[in-house]
């Protein structure tokens, strides 16, 4: 399971392509990843075993809600023992937290991989990748965020691509303007906006009986991306300044 990545002689530093491309469904990607340090492995078998368990998790919110999931029905499921459960998880919840954590890892390598050309204002690299990631394990990312799943996934992955974005951010060069310089708080805005965006588009297309092609949604959200520039931080800070002496100007009075 797995092979193609395993292989390579650290999966922490594989690129985000190599991960995005190798992925065909979301309980391989998180059976590789859980538990993998740079220093430690888990074994073939490890790795199998929590293989079965994924898959049967998934399974089991096709049809019901994780808070009704037991790990008697999971293991039974997945043909492993519960002994064999509890030495990788406490419960159902720590599995689906774990898979969460690990897919955020996942989509953090991906943004990572793009740092240099989100600088520069290049998104379609990195919003093709992560479209390539989606749709090769779209029935299991629908699951984990629909009705039956966490719906705190959608979230955790707009706050990942929130937070890696604004490390592509040259905030030394941007602060050249002095102005910019007491308004940090709006790079936040404007990245979690970003991010919100583009996950809201990408859960819509999950969700639609005919979604478009992976080419060409990426195309649809790179136009909506493009649309906000960073140049416009200079915009909204003109703003927040005009309010800020307007404030200023009424307290003086």
């Amino acid at each position: 399971m797995f092979e193609h990545i395993a292989n390579t002689t650290d999966i922490a530093t594989a690129t985000a392509s190599e991960i995005a491309k190798a992925t065909t469904d979301f309980a391989k990607v998180t059976t590789a990843l859980l538990g993998v340090s740079p220093t430690q492995k888990q074994d073939r078998r490890s790795r199998r075993t929590r293989g079965r368990l994924v898959n049967a998790l998934m399974s089991l919110l096709r049809d019901k809600p994780l808070k009704s999931i037991t790990v008697t029905e999971l293991t039974e499921l997945a043909d492993v023992n519960r002994a064999t459960f509890y030495s990788h998880y406490r419960d159902v919840f720590d599995m689906i937290n774990q898979i969460k954590s690990d897919s955020c890892e996942v989509v953090r390598s991906i943004v990572r991989a793009h740092l240099a050309e989100i600088s520069s204002g290049n998104y379609r690299p990195l919003l093709a990748d992560i479209v390539d990631y989606i749709d090769k394990n779209r029935e299991s990312i629908s699951i984990v965020l629909g009705p039956n799943g966490d719906s705190s996934f959608f979230y955790d992955i707009v706050e990942v691509i929130r937070q890696t974005c604004m490390e592509a951010v040259d905030i030394a060069a941007a602060h050249e303007r002095e102005e910019i310089k007491d308004h940090q708080q709006l790079f936040v805005y404007h990245f979690f906006f970003l991010a919100g965006g583009v996950m809201g588009i990408l859960k819509s297309w999950l969700e639609s009986d005919e979604p478009e092609d992976a080419t060409t949604i990426t195309d649809v959200i790179n136009t909506y991306v493009k649309s906000l520039p960073i140049s416009l931080l200079h915009t909204n800070v003109q703003i927040v300044e005009k309010a800020e002496g307007m404030a200023h100007t009424a307290v003086a009075v």
